[in-house]
């Protein structure tokens, strides 16, 4: 995996688990409360904290396996089309350095 996306993926990570602890830390604090009402919300997010980190774990499963299946399918290609897949990264190249060249080239005027 790229090390930026790697880098973003962790820092997603680590922002729903700050979340879920956050929660977690709120419930334990308001365990004291006898209101029948505080106990059932307790209950309702204790529920959907539960959903959410199944979600969560879900969706970066489901990610992982979509960029891994890409990943795989890019590979075969430039391993089929060699020249093909050279041509296309020298197009892609040539496209950035025009626009990049463009965007210098307004930014002097």
């Amino acid at each position: 995996m790229n090390a930026s996306l790697k880098s973003a993926a962790e820092q997603a990570s680590a922002s729903f688990q700050d979340l879920f602890n956050g929660v977690e830390d709120l419930l334990k604090r308001i365990a004291d409360v006898d209101s029948p009402e505080v106990q059932k919300m307790r209950a309702k997010v204790r529920i959907a904290l539960r959903a959410a980190e199944s979600a969560a774990q879900d969706g970066a499963t489901h990610v992982r396996r979509r960029a891994r299946a890409a990943a795989q399918k890019t590979d075969g290609y430039v391993r089929d089309y060699p020249w093909a897949a050279l041509g296309i990264g020298a197009l892609v190249g040539l496209g950035v350095g025009l626009v990049a060249m463009r965007n210098s080239s307004q930014e002097r005027f």
